[in-house]
């Protein structure tokens, strides 16, 4: 009898603990963008408060219909950088542009960080700006 408890007890607990030990895979992202990064930031340069901008083009590898959930713009300078042509709701094809508009407020480097929340993820965009 004491043989069937501790069967019972110790499947019991394999059942239960199984999906702890689970590995999640990378799911591989429908949604990439067109730009080259240097040191994991794409970087840009403008003088202090005139602006200077890069066209980016998301790109849709999957055969998906999905939709742009979010954007914001945070890090420690995300005043510096702001999104033009691209809103709530657009849907990302494979030919989707949007600009990413730099304008200083002070000399020096100033970063930011895009984070474009989709269907299916988030792309997210590290930014550098030289204030000249």
């Amino acid at each position: 009898m004491k043989f069937f408890k501790f069967s019972f007890l110790l499947l019991f607990t394999l059942i239960t603990f199984t999906s702890c030990f689970e590995v999640e895979e990378d799911t591989p992202s429908c949604i990439d963008v067109d730009i080259a990064f240097e040191d994991d930031y794409y970087k840009l340069e403008a003088k202090i408060y005139t602006s200077n901008y890069i066209e980016i083009e998301m790109i849709n590898e999957c055969d998906l219909d999905i939709r742009v959930t979010g954007i914001k713009v945070k890090g420690q300078h995300y005043e510096d950088f702001h999104i033009s042509g691209l809103s709530i709701g657009t849907s990302i094809t494979k030919d989707t542009h949007f600009d990413v508009i730099f304008t200083p407020t002070q000399l020096g480097t100033r970063k930011g960080i895009i984070v474009i929340r989709h269907e299916v993820g988030e792309l997210v965009i590290n930014l550098s700006g030289e204030g000249t």
